[in-house]
Protein backbone atom coordinates (compact mmCIF):
# COMPACT_ATOMS: atom_id res chain seq x y z
CA UNK A 1 0.00 0.00 0.00
CA UNK A 2 2.69 2.47 0.91
CA UNK A 3 4.14 2.32 -2.62
CA UNK A 4 0.86 3.61 -4.12
CA UNK A 5 -0.71 5.56 -1.25
CA UNK A 6 0.27 7.79 1.63
CA UNK A 7 -0.42 5.36 4.48
CA UNK A 8 -0.41 5.50 8.25
CA UNK A 9 -0.96 3.05 11.08
CA UNK A 10 -3.36 4.14 13.80
CA UNK A 11 -3.08 2.57 17.20
CA UNK A 12 -4.69 3.33 20.51
CA UNK A 13 -1.92 4.34 22.93
CA UNK A 14 -1.14 1.87 25.66
CA UNK A 15 2.01 2.54 27.66
CA UNK A 16 2.72 -1.18 28.01
CA UNK A 17 2.77 -1.69 24.22
CA UNK A 18 5.80 0.41 23.27
CA UNK A 19 7.46 -2.58 21.55
CA UNK A 20 4.45 -3.04 19.27
CA UNK A 21 4.37 0.69 18.50
CA UNK A 22 8.07 0.58 17.57
CA UNK A 23 7.51 -2.40 15.27
CA UNK A 24 4.72 -0.53 13.47
CA UNK A 25 6.96 2.56 13.16
CA UNK A 26 9.64 0.42 11.52
CA UNK A 27 7.17 -0.38 8.70
CA UNK A 28 5.61 3.05 8.24
CA UNK A 29 4.11 6.13 9.81
CA UNK A 30 2.25 5.75 13.10
CA UNK A 31 -0.27 7.93 14.89
CA UNK A 32 -0.74 6.73 18.43
CA UNK A 33 -3.24 8.59 20.65
CA UNK A 34 -5.49 7.82 23.60
CA UNK A 35 -8.38 7.13 21.23
CA UNK A 36 -8.58 6.08 17.60
CA UNK A 37 -11.09 8.75 16.52
CA UNK A 38 -8.62 11.52 17.50
CA UNK A 39 -5.84 9.73 15.62
CA UNK A 40 -8.11 9.35 12.61
CA UNK A 41 -8.80 13.12 12.60
CA UNK A 42 -5.04 13.77 12.72
CA UNK A 43 -4.56 11.39 9.77
CA UNK A 44 -7.22 13.25 7.77
CA UNK A 45 -5.55 16.61 8.50
CA UNK A 46 -2.19 15.20 7.39
CA UNK A 47 -3.89 14.01 4.18
CA UNK A 48 -3.18 10.29 4.45
CA UNK A 49 -4.88 8.22 1.74
CA UNK A 50 -5.05 5.02 3.80
CA UNK A 51 -5.24 4.52 7.54
CA UNK A 52 -4.71 1.02 8.93
CA UNK A 53 -6.24 0.72 12.38
CA UNK A 54 -4.94 -1.85 14.82
CA UNK A 55 -7.97 -3.40 16.53
CA UNK A 56 -9.96 -0.66 14.82
CA UNK A 57 -13.23 -2.55 14.48
CA UNK A 58 -13.80 -1.86 18.15
CA UNK A 59 -14.20 1.81 17.23
CA UNK A 60 -17.82 1.80 16.04
CA UNK A 61 -17.96 5.58 15.56
CA UNK A 62 -15.70 5.47 12.48
CA UNK A 63 -16.96 4.91 8.95
CA UNK A 64 -14.68 2.36 7.29
CA UNK A 65 -14.22 2.01 3.55
CA UNK A 66 -12.86 -1.52 4.02
CA UNK A 67 -13.27 -3.61 7.16
CA UNK A 68 -11.05 -6.66 7.64
CA UNK A 69 -11.27 -9.07 10.55
CA UNK A 70 -8.66 -11.67 11.52
CA UNK A 71 -9.07 -15.11 13.04
CA UNK A 72 -6.65 -17.80 14.01
CA UNK A 73 -7.25 -20.66 11.59
CA UNK A 74 -6.66 -23.31 14.25
CA UNK A 75 -8.94 -21.86 16.91
CA UNK A 76 -11.55 -20.21 14.68
CA UNK A 77 -14.35 -18.77 16.79
CA UNK A 78 -13.41 -20.96 19.76
CA UNK A 79 -16.43 -21.51 21.99
CA UNK A 80 -18.30 -18.69 20.21
CA UNK A 81 -18.45 -16.52 23.33
CA UNK A 82 -17.21 -12.97 23.88
CA UNK A 83 -14.23 -11.98 26.04
CA UNK A 84 -13.77 -12.87 28.93
CA UNK A 85 -15.74 -16.11 28.49
CA UNK A 86 -14.36 -16.79 25.01
CA UNK A 87 -11.99 -15.42 22.35
CA UNK A 88 -14.38 -13.13 20.45
CA UNK A 89 -14.51 -9.34 20.76
CA UNK A 90 -17.97 -9.18 19.22
CA UNK A 91 -20.65 -11.64 18.16
CA UNK A 92 -19.64 -13.66 15.11
CA UNK A 93 -22.76 -12.52 13.23
CA UNK A 94 -20.99 -9.16 12.77
CA UNK A 95 -19.14 -10.87 9.89
CA UNK A 96 -22.06 -9.64 7.78
CA UNK A 97 -20.64 -6.10 8.13
CA UNK A 98 -17.12 -6.87 6.96
CA UNK A 99 -15.40 -7.04 3.60
CA UNK A 100 -12.69 -9.60 4.27
CA UNK A 101 -11.42 -12.20 6.70
CA UNK A 102 -7.82 -13.25 7.20
CA UNK A 103 -7.40 -16.76 8.59
CA UNK A 104 -3.90 -16.76 10.06
CA UNK A 105 -2.05 -19.85 11.17
CA UNK A 106 -0.52 -23.17 10.37
CA UNK A 107 -3.72 -25.01 9.50
CA UNK A 108 -6.16 -24.44 6.68
CA UNK A 109 -9.74 -24.23 7.94
CA UNK A 110 -12.24 -24.81 5.12
CA UNK A 111 -15.05 -25.43 7.62
CA UNK A 112 -14.58 -21.96 9.10
CA UNK A 113 -14.41 -20.40 5.63
CA UNK A 114 -17.75 -22.05 4.72
CA UNK A 115 -19.29 -20.83 7.97
CA UNK A 116 -18.23 -17.23 7.27
CA UNK A 117 -19.58 -17.48 3.71
CA UNK A 118 -22.96 -18.53 5.13
CA UNK A 119 -22.97 -15.39 7.28
CA UNK A 120 -21.76 -13.14 4.45
CA UNK A 121 -21.69 -14.57 0.93
CA UNK A 122 -19.73 -11.55 -0.38
CA UNK A 123 -16.91 -11.71 2.13
CA UNK A 124 -13.41 -12.29 0.75
CA UNK A 125 -11.43 -14.94 2.62
CA UNK A 126 -7.64 -15.03 2.70
CA UNK A 127 -5.46 -17.64 4.34
CA UNK A 128 -2.02 -16.76 5.65
CA UNK A 129 0.76 -18.64 7.39
CA UNK A 130 3.45 -17.32 9.65
CA UNK A 131 6.85 -17.45 7.95
CA UNK A 132 9.94 -16.49 9.97
CA UNK A 133 12.15 -14.14 7.99
CA UNK A 134 15.35 -14.76 9.95
CA UNK A 135 15.66 -18.57 10.04
CA UNK A 136 19.28 -18.43 8.87
CA UNK A 137 20.13 -16.64 12.13
CA UNK A 138 19.34 -19.78 14.13
CA UNK A 139 21.09 -23.09 14.54
CA UNK A 140 18.17 -25.54 14.45
CA UNK A 141 20.35 -28.24 16.06
CA UNK A 142 20.46 -26.25 19.31
CA UNK A 143 17.88 -26.26 22.10
CA UNK A 144 15.72 -23.17 22.57
CA UNK A 145 13.78 -21.39 25.29
CA UNK A 146 10.25 -20.49 24.25
CA UNK A 147 9.12 -17.13 25.64
CA UNK A 148 5.81 -15.74 24.45
CA UNK A 149 3.64 -12.80 25.44
CA UNK A 150 1.33 -13.03 22.44
CA UNK A 151 -2.42 -13.51 22.66
CA UNK A 152 -2.10 -16.94 21.05
CA UNK A 153 1.09 -18.63 22.26
CA UNK A 154 0.01 -22.05 20.95
CA UNK A 155 0.07 -20.84 17.33
CA UNK A 156 3.52 -19.34 17.83
CA UNK A 157 4.69 -22.67 19.23
CA UNK A 158 3.17 -24.53 16.24
CA UNK A 159 5.15 -22.29 13.90
CA UNK A 160 8.41 -22.91 15.76
CA UNK A 161 7.81 -26.67 15.69
CA UNK A 162 6.97 -26.54 11.98
CA UNK A 163 10.43 -25.07 11.39
CA UNK A 164 12.04 -27.80 13.57
CA UNK A 165 12.99 -25.70 16.60
CA UNK A 166 13.81 -27.85 19.63
CA UNK A 167 11.91 -26.24 22.48
CA UNK A 168 13.31 -27.35 25.84
CA UNK A 169 11.51 -24.91 28.15
CA UNK A 170 8.46 -22.64 27.84
CA UNK A 171 7.48 -19.37 29.50
CA UNK A 172 4.06 -18.03 28.49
Amino acid sequence: LKKKYKTVFIKKKYFDQVDEQNILKSYGNLICTKDRSTAFKIAEKQKYDVAILDDGLQEKSLNYKVAIVCFNSSDGIGNGLLIPSGPLREVVAEIKNYDAVFLNGEKSNKKLSKYFKKLNNNIKIFEAQYIPTNLKSFNIKKNYLFFCGLGNPLEFERTLKKYKFKIKKKFI
